[in-house]
């Protein structure tokens, strides 16, 4: 879907691929959140990038989200109009918002292992869509979060969405 929104670019640039410098892919920058340290953007596959100094990092199934993880330290609202305005002034379709990655970033970082992201993940999952793919990641996050108080805040939060959840299929 997001490749074929993007086929009236013209303005692309090219870069290596973080990772495989050996390999390089065509881009479009969408926006800078500076305040995060993230510059962000649009392969020509479709994909989201990550626009480093001398290469970009792009974002596809079974790659790692932690890149992103900083948009866990934003108001998700915010990040999202940032996006929206980022696309509006580079002329894309506002459409390619809902390819962004929010999810996958979140359940990473309820993961990761880490305190400090698998918090900001729990706080951020609440305003997302709910679905069994969230519920899985909050009942392994409640069995393996690194402290007992995020594992019974995965709990907690698994319990809320299981039952929106069921209300939404009633």
């Amino acid at each position: 879907m997001s490749q074929k929104l993007l086929s009236n670019v013209s303005s692309w640039k090219e870069s290596p691929v973080e990772g495989d410098e050996g390999r390089s892919i065509r881009w479009i920058e969408v926006v800078a959140l500076e305040a995060l340290g993230l510059f962000l953007g649009l392969s020509y596959n479709g994909n989201w990038i990550r626009i480093g100094k001398e290469s970009v990092y792009e974002f596809y199934a079974g790659q790692s989200y932690m890149p992103l993880y900083p948009i866990l330290e934003a108001v998700l609202p915010d990040v999202k109009k940032a996006l929206k305005d980022g696309l509006k002034s580079a002329q894309l379709p506002v459409e390619l918002l809902e390819s962004f990655p929010f999810q996958k970033v979140a359940l990473s970082g309820l993961n990761s292992g880490s305190e400090y992201w698998c918090n900001l993940s729990l706080k951020y999952v609440e305003q997302l869509r709910y679905d069994e793919e969230l519920v899985d990641a909050l009942n392994a996050c409640s069995k393996s979060a690194p402290t007992q108080k995020l594992r019974h805040q995965a709990k907690k939060l698994k319990s809320t969405v299981v039952r929106d959840l069921k209300l939404e299929s009633e």
